[in-house]
């Protein structure tokens, strides 16, 4: 079983290169803002966030990986 990725970045073009690159030995899910990523952070259980740290309402994400 391959490990699962979230990738939370407002960003298109980084969300697509990034998975281009990974999705061969992880398992990649994606958000375009914070609110998606926290929902999906909440309901994937990734092992590993890549976070764009200038998203707005960022710090809620933050908040909830630093408590796991």
């Amino acid at each position: 079983m391959k490990k699962r990725i979230l990738l939370v970045d407002d960003d298109e073009g980084i969300r697509t290169s990034l998975r281009m690159v990974l999705e061969p030995a992880y398992e990649v899910v994606c958000a375009a803002d914070a609110q998606q990523g926290l929902e999906l952070f909440r309901r994937e259980s990734p092992n590993l966030v890549f976070l764009d740290l200038t998203l707005p309402d960022v710090l809620r994400i933050q908040h909830l990986l630093v408590q796991k």
